[in-house]
């Protein structure tokens, strides 16, 4: 059997990758930058330029390539306006009164958390910081509060929007397929799955380690907080708009009617939705903004550092992926699978197993720009739609929070309790790395139903 050169150009470039970042410890931009370049000579050394040239002009014109920096500005907005804690104060009114209150709020804290950050770093960071301390007051143990902050940091990677569903929209082999509406839309289901499971392994918990409520002083009312916090929940205006545009019965009325098919066609949602939100968040959060030019200074001074991180991994992954499409590297994989000849039971399950044994090591982004392309294709060939093909990924690669030993979000959560790292290895992957795995799987099997 015949390997084209596109599988060979891929391995040169994953295998790069890897070793740069991994073995010699460098930064993961650089090793996209040269690993980008190697795909590009592997075109031929006499069109390697016209290669480097054209792949450089199609990932830099992405909106896949603009929005995750949007992103960053507006979790750095989100953070000095505190935002994300009124909207912690409004569940906390909720649900505070049930058994084990802040073990759901986590949860809903890390789903929220997801819906704006997409990070699972992020989400054990700004959730933790407030509902591990908070658990631990009202009887979990140190371990309980970590394990489950880094289980439920997932939700930063498998819900929308998040930086690995921007740079499978940014691969050219995932969107002649799929638009960005349908992406949308397949993976807040497939995230409200892993929501809903994390949920019902929180009441298991609940009843196993016999939590309590929480005193009824230490519950705010309900009324009196909406009262004094509602203006926090106008980020999920900015969430609501384009999708209400974009899809379902109001898009499909203006893309009929002689004026509003253009306006439609032209709303492009991973780009809106964080502008939006930026500006419900400055005029809401208007107060506790800096009001001088040394506040501002200190605001955009760490940011600007997060701009230069993330920016050229981003740039250098949307590059790589139209160098890889150009030498043809999605036709074939497709013609590799068809000769291997798997049903679509054992490809799928080939490919959670590969995929959860690269995430362990790398991150969610690193390991989405290393398998991404090739596990979509393959999905795609074993007979998953498109837009349930990208959320199915995103749903593995979300385990990033959850498999030990590399995880950042595992090191954050037993930092904030101070329990020791690896007394929450075995629990986090029983508990859940493996259940969300399987989740994925039913999903792509079509058992568990998704909306796309």
């Amino acid at each position: 059997m015949e390997i084209g050169i596109g599988i060979w150009a891929f391995l040169a470039y994953i295998g790069f990758i890897l070793i740069w970042n991994l073995v010699v410890k460098r930064k993961l931009a650089e090793a996209m930058m040269i690993s980008w370049i190697i795909v590009c000579l592997l075109h031929g050394l006499d069109k390697a330029p016209a290669a480097l040239w054209s792949s450089f002009l199609r990932g830099t014109r992405t909106s896949s390539c603009l929005s995750p920096i949007l992103f960053v500005g507006m979790a750095a907005l989100m953070e000095e306006t505190n935002i994300i804690g009124r909207l912690i104060d409004i569940l906390n009114s909720l649900i505070g009164r049930l058994r084990g209150g802040p073990a759901y709020i986590s949860v809903l804290a890390s789903a929220l958390m997801g819906l704006i950050s997409g990070s699972t770093a992020a989400n054990a960071a700004t959730v933790g910081s407030i509902t591990i301390p908070w658990m631990m007051e009202t009887g979990w143990s140190a371990d309980m509060a970590a394990i489950m902050n880094s289980g439920n940091a997932g939700l930063g990677v498998s819900l929308p929007p998040s930086t690995s569903m921007f740079l499978m929209l940014g691969f050219a082999d995932v969107a002649a397929y799929t638009t960005t509406g349908d992406v949308y839309i397949a993976v807040l289901c497939t995230g409200l799955y892993g929501v809903l499971y994390r949920l019902l392994l929180t009441s298991y918990f609940i009843r196993r380690y016999h939590i309590e409520a929480l005193k009824e002083e230490d519950v705010p009312n309900f009324w009196t907080t909406i009262k004094e916090k509602w203006g926090s929940l106008i980020i999920f205006v900015g969430v609501m708009i384009p999708l209400l545009l974009t899809t379902g019965p109001i898009s499909q009325m203006l893309r009929h009617s002689h004026f509003g098919a253009k306006g439609v066609k032209a709303i492009d949602i991973i780009i809106w939705v964080p502008v939006l939100i930026i500006l419900g968040v400055l005029f809401e959060g208007r107060k506790h903004l800096p009001h001088d030019a040394a506040g501002w200074k200190g605001f955009f001074k760490p940011l600007a550092k997060k701009f230069f991180n993330v920016a050229p991994i981003i740039m250098f992954a949307m590059c790589g992926s139209e160098a890889l499409s150009s030498i043809g590297f999605g036709h074939d994989v497709s013609v590799f699978m068809n000769a291997l000849g798997l049903s679509k039971v054992l490809t799928i399950l080939l490919l959670v197993v590969v995929v959860e044994c690269v995430v362990g090591p790398l991150n969610a982004s690193a390991a989405t720009m290393a398998l991404g392309p090739m596990c979509f294709l393959c999905l795609k060939d074993a007979g998953v739609a498109p837009a349930t093909a990208v959320a199915v990924f995103l749903m593995l690669v979300s385990n990033q929070g959850a498999i030990p030993p590399s995880s950042s979000a595992i090191y954050i959560s037993c930092g904030i309790s101070g329990s020791d790292v690896t007394r929450t290895f075995s629990k986090l992957m029983c508990n859940y790395a493996i259940p969300i795995a399987c989740i994925a799987a039913l999903i792509a099997l079509g058992i568990l139903p998704v909306i796309s």
